[in-house]
């Protein structure tokens, strides 16, 4: 088994464990579910999984070719069921600075459709502070003004804020930013 391990907007390429000549399924497997992502039929490549820039496609000896990689590219790949490696995509940290009573919104790394939970690092201690299930927020820290809420699409809105605020924000326990709030 191959392990790599690349940083998100990587390309990367996963050779079949064995050389193959004829139709080649590759598939990957993520939380236990495996799904098929890409036939190879000579040279015609059929995508089963939509990913922008053409994001899954082969190379001549059947290797599957991973463009611009994200954080859901992670997990268990097989040629025609056979385990050919195991990808870990390291997500891009994103930075931001804010001054004091401004306001900011933090998205999500990845698309989310169910209940999300907010939590920042502080000093090494990782807090729970939003919860988003359906349209509901629920607060597990109190802060003034409803200063942690959530927009539509799960982000995290921050109202007004604090030298406090300062941490490193997780959606669902991935990092979605570093945030710096500079006393003004």
């Amino acid at each position: 088994i191959i392990h790599k391990k690349i940083k998100e907007k990587d390309s990367i390429t996963l050779p079949c464990p064995h050389s193959v000549k004829r139709k080649v399924t590759w598939s990957r497997e993520r939380n236990g579910n495996k799904v098929d992502i890409l036939i190879v039929d000579g040279d015609r490549d059929i995508r089963l999984i939509h990913k922008p820039y053409k994001g899954y496609s082969s190379l001549a000896d059947k290797s599957l070719h991973i463009l611009r990689a994200n954080v859901y590219d992670t997990g268990r790949y097989f040629c025609n069921n056979e385990l050919a490696a195991e990808l870990t995509v390291i997500p891009e940290i994103i930075h931001k600075k804010i001054k004091e009573k401004d306001s900011i919104t933090l998205p999500c790394p990845h698309s989310v459709k169910h209940k999300v939970t907010w939590s920042r690092e502080r000093n090494g201690n990782k807090v729970d502070i939003l919860i988003v299930d359906g349209d509901r927020d629920i607060r597990l820290i109190h802060k003034p003004y409803k200063g942690y809420s959530s927009l539509a699409d799960k982000s995290l809105h921050i109202l007004r804020a604090n030298v406090y605020d300062t941490g490193r924000y997780f959606c669902n326990n991935e990092l979605a930013a570093e945030l710096t709030v500079i006393p003004g």
